[in-house]
């Protein structure tokens, strides 16, 4: 083989030749390439030269692999999500910063002061991790991330934290709707599925019309306090709703629990203007009026018609009365009201 000067050797990028004016010749067997622009770098690069008959050959190649170093992990934040009745895992998050295009491995550090805790390795992404570890509550952890490649590596700033102050529990379950015998009426109830004394709940409640896409929200100040039910005023009689509530550590956290499943229920349908009357006609001695006038007591009774075996169904007035005095009479009328479900008692 002849002997080959180094500026005849020919610079390949997948087989794409390199223009000669990136290349240079520090002696006679030694020639280099720059790239100022490595998106124009594709693997494999190849150094090649002539031979006999301006053939080229290949005398070396190597594949390239582009990458940075990580960048600083940045904006750490962790939530502590409630996953069943009594089970708490904790979820951090991180911006990774540009990519790498390299291999870059992540992992989640955290500790107590006198306890570390095993590392957490981020699955399929590499901007969050869910611990295997369960939380506990009252006691301040510390969390970063580190970042690694075979270029370099990059720490997080650390953070410190209570993990009550970032629960987020799961939402009330088993809800029903009571219309009782209010038409604008309808008590809602529900069971929490977060227990853990001494924390207490706050709550939300929302409503719509069946045929709505808007809702209404109970004021919070209304809700702020922990209970397992709650009773909604000024609803429009006969009328289909639907109800959602969610929840949150009271005092402690803000981050609320999603919206529980939708419970329907109708309220009552407005039954006062199927009240009826009936009159009933008492006549009075005119030895105990201390007049010489019969009197004729007319007493107008309000009474649901659906109602029997009670003292509030209709009372006919007599077809006659007999009248012992002069002929003159002077009625009084007497309106009593009824009203459905009301016992031991005729008049209101």
């Amino acid at each position: 083989m002849r002997k080959v000067h180094a500026n005849q050797i020919i610079w390949k990028t997948k087989n794409v030749v390199v223009p000669k004016e990136q290349y240079c010749v520090i002696n006679q067997t030694v020639s280099s390439v720059t790239f100022n622009d490595t998106s124009a770098l594709v693997s494999p690069l190849t150094c090649n030269i002539l031979v006999d008959g301006e053939l080229e050959q290949n005398i070396y190649g190597i594949h390239i692999h582009l990458g940075f170093p990580p960048d600083k992990p940045e904006n750490l934040s962790c939530i502590v999500i409630q996953t069943q009745k009594r089970r708490f895992v904790q979820t951090c998050t991180w911006e990774p910063g540009r990519d790498t295009f390299l291999n870059t491995n992540y992992t989640l550090k955290s500790r107590w002061p006198n306890k570390t805790f095993p590392d957490c390795i981020p699955k399929g992404t590499n901007n969050s991790c869910t611990s295997s570890s369960e939380a506990i509550f009252f006691v301040n952890l510390y969390v970063w991330v580190e970042a690694k490649n075979d270029l370099g590596e990059a720490e997080s700033d650390h953070i410190e934290f209570d993990p009550v102050k970032y629960v987020k529990p799961l939402p009330p379950h088993n809800l029903s709707l009571n219309s009782g015998e209010f038409s604008t009426v309808l008590k809602l109830s529900w069971e929490d599925q977060f227990n853990e004394p001494p924390l207490h709940l706050k709550y939300k409640i929302r409503y719509r019309t069946i045929d709505s896409t808007s809702w209404t929200e109970v004021p919070p100040e209304d809700t702020a306090s922990e209970r397992t039910s709650f009773t909604i005023q000024e609803l429009q009689p006969f009328t289909k709703y639907s109800f959602q509530l969610c929840c949150a550590v009271k005092y402690w956290s803000d981050y609320w629990s999603e919206w529980s499943e939708e419970v329907v229920g109708f309220t009552a349908e407005d039954r006062t203007s199927e009240d009826h009357t009936g009159l009933q006609a008492n006549q009075f001695d005119p030895g105990e009026s201390g007049t010489d006038e019969d009197r004729v007591s007319l007493q107008a009774n309000r009474f649901d018609p659906g109602e029997s075996g009670t003292d509030e169904e209709p009372r006919r007035a007599p077809s006659h009365l007999e009248s012992q005095g002069p002929t003159r009479i002077k009625a009084g009328l007497q309106t009593n009201h009824f009203y459905p479900g009301d016992s031991g008692t005729d008049k209101h």
